[in-house]
């Protein structure tokens, strides 16, 4: 997992950054949220993410199993909220 932090949003394009301050841009849908994460939270992900180009899906959990070890979930830390997501294919 790689911890990275929100800088930057487009409509689709999020600009995050890591410990070292590289930037990394991933394009991301997110879907069938109340709202959308915001600049400053952290994202833990897999860092397959950021070395793939591609438009990722994700989404509220579709059980309570959180397997933080699956790559296909990330975890959102904001200033208020710690909260999961899946990966959607499709």
């Amino acid at each position: 997992m790689i911890k990275l932090e929100m800088i930057k949003k487009t409509k689709y394009d999020y600009t995050f950054k890591d410990n070292n301050d590289k930037e990394y841009i991933l394009n991301i849908i997110f879907i069938n949220l109340d709202k959308e994460p915001d600049i400053g939270d952290i994202f833990y992900m897999s860092d397959n993410y950021i070395k793939e180009t591609n438009i990722y899906n994700f989404g509220p959990l579709t059980n309570d199993d959180i397997n933080v070890t699956s790559d296909d979930i990330i975890k959102i830390v904001s200033k208020n909220k710690e909260y999961y997501l899946q990966r959607y294919y499709g």
